[in-house]
């Protein structure tokens, strides 16, 4: 069902002033993340002229403009299609701390938007450093958009309790919500393919991208890290960023939901690994 955009309640004051003051936070950490692409070009190899006419070529250039309208689009929906977060929500606090990027979604929709639009440049500009950055990028930036979708469906859409506490409430109340969720939740997997498939280079892949054991390195790292952000909102506010935060009570429940979700993102990256380098 489409959104009903018309009878969804209106916001309150406070609850504009709030999201107001997210944007601002959203909009540093996506400067940053922009400029530490810049930064990482400075220092970077740069492509051989034989790499230079693969990756600089229209067809390079029109998919690149492409993946990066795509991500615009779903990054814009999730930011601005879904209602403020009311003071009685979990989404409130935690949206309070360091903005939208609070959520594993948004964190993994400002990465995938950022490299879409810097690749996109790179390319249209003919900056072979930059080029370079993004190769090295390529495979952990779609490995955590896959991994968005599927976790999405796997955590949140199927699972019993994001229903019954998240979704259906939520419908109740601003009818079609769900398909915003699915408009800013699904499109990863597809716009990642498609980055993996047609807008890289096997032969550059071999010489600039990241090794595999690396990315699976960086998969455990983020799981622990983001289990222990999640837990010390809910320990010091109260607040559970996903409901099943609350179900992971110990540290051994600890343990093994990183070892399970790690082990996920790394059979995901092993397979987009190899569409890289065919």
């Amino acid at each position: 069902m489409f959104p009903q955009f018309s009878i969804w309640p209106a916001a309150k004051p406070n609850e504009i002033h709030h999201s107001h003051i997210a944007l601002g936070k959203d909009v540093c950490i996506f400067a940053l993340m922009i400029w530490s692409f810049f930064q990482m070009a400075q220092t970077a190899e740069t492509l051989s002229p034989e790499h230079q006419t693969a990756v600089f070529s229209w067809n390079q250039k029109a998919g690149s403009l492409l993946a990066a309208i795509a991500m615009v689009i779903t990054f814009v929906s999730d930011i601005f299609l879904l209602p403020y977060p009311t003071p009685d929500q979990p989404k409130w606090q935690t949206v309070s701390i360091i903005g939208h990027c609070g959520f594993f979604t948004l964190q993994t929709l400002f990465l995938q938007t950022s490299y879409a639009l810097v690749k996109a440049y790179a390319i249209y500009t003919g900056n072979a450093k930059l080029c370079v950055v993004c190769c090295s990028m390529a495979l952990w930036v779609n490995t955590q958009g896959a991994a968005l979708t599927l976790l999405f469906f796997k955590l949140n859409w199927y699972e019993p309790k994001w229903q019954r506490d998240i979704q259906k409430p939520n419908e109740k109340k601003y009818p079609g919500i769900s398909f915003v969720w699915l408009v800013g939740h699904v499109p990863s997997l597809p716009i990642a393919l498609f980055d993996v498939v047609f807008l890289n280079n096997a032969a550059v892949v071999a010489v600039h991208g990241a090794e595999y054991m690396t990315v699976v390195k960086v998969a455990f790292a983020y799981g622990a890290l983001y289990l222990l952000f999640a837990k010390s909102v809910q320990s010091k506010y109260g607040t559970l960023i996903y409901p099943f935060i609350k179900d992971i009570s110990s540290p051994v429940k600890g343990f093994g939901f990183v070892v399970i979700v790690g082990s996920a993102v790394s059979v995901v990256a092993c397979g987009l690994n190899m569409l890289l380098l065919q």
